[in-house]
């Protein structure tokens, strides 16, 4: 599979692990947070994830920024869904049986349908397409998941 810094093949697709949604309030003024160990102080701005009105972790905003990325907002500025940052893996779903050399499980009979990863350490994976949908989906900019003849549907 190409570099990321090559031109794009048609038959790649980038995709990420799918990640559960985070349900936030953004606190509007400091106050004090129950959560398992105890109170905890946080700030106006801070992150307060768990159930509404009864957090259970707070985090500078700055902090969780940084591993976070807006899914969604709703009408109130205060209320969001975030979604853990993860790493663009590159796949290609195989039209023909191969034997990958995989570093972790050595050689593995890879079956058309199949798809073939690489992950940012240059690690492989062979996975089944059910699974394969199930785990990942395509990372923002992609048209979408490929139809039965290996192209963007």
């Amino acid at each position: 599979m190409p570099d990321r810094d090559e031109p794009r093949d048609p038959q790649i697709l980038r995709v990420i692990w799918k990640t559960p949604l985070i349900h936030v309030r953004i606190a509007t003024e400091g106050g004090l947070c129950r959560t398992p160990d105890g109170y905890v102080p946080y700030r106006a701005g801070d992150i307060l994830i768990g159930k509404s009105g009864d957090p259970h972790t707070t985090i500078p905003r700055d902090e969780f920024l940084a591993t976070h990325t807006l899914f969604y907002q709703s009408d109130s500025p205060t209320i969001a869904r975030y979604r853990r940052n993860t790493p663009v893996l590159l796949a290609r779903r195989l039209d023909a049986a191969l034997i990958a050399l995989l570093e972790l499980a050595g050689p593995r009979d890879a079956r058309p349908g199949e798809w073939l990863i690489r992950h940012p350490e240059n690690r492989l994976a062979v996975v089944p397409d059910a699974l394969f949908r199930e785990l990942y989906e395509p990372a923002p900019g992609e048209p979408g998941w490929p139809n039965s003849h290996g192209l963007p549907a």
